[in-house]
């Protein structure tokens, strides 16, 4: 299984893959800190799973998660988000965010998601 974290903190992307690989050593991870390099990593990768910083993008935010389900359907991607906007995150459930989780408060869930994708996969 490969999980694709797209956030502009390599400290945020090291938390996440610690608390993910606490509960599942046999996914890899790919990491990426802008926009061309997670268009890079889509490209050449089947990833199953994506972790998505709302902030990440800026203004592509939309359009990369148009291309991550345009590169795989089934891929199921999770959108953190730290200011909430009710119009962004509708919109995210609209173009296919599989979860919408708030970063600082549902950050705890996110190795349970992928577990179950993990298991569904």
């Amino acid at each position: 299984m490969i999980v694709a974290i797209f956030t502009p903190s390599k400290l945020i992307a090291t938390r996440q893959i610690e608390l993910i690989a606490e509960t599942n050593s046999s996914i890899a991870f790919l990491h990426a800190l802008n926009y061309p390099k997670s268009m890079d990593i889509l490209y050449k990768y089947n990833v199953d799973t994506v972790l998505v910083n709302l902030k990440f993008a800026c203004f592509n935010n939309f359009e990369l998660l148009k291309q991550i389900k345009a590169f795989n359907k089934k891929t199921v991607v999770i959108i953190l988000f730290g200011l909430k906007n009710e119009q962004s995150l509708e919109k995210c459930t609209t173009l296919g965010a599989d979860y919408v989780l708030d970063e600082y408060v549902e950050f705890e869930k996110i190795p349970g998601i992928v577990n179950r994708t993990a298991i569904a996969s």
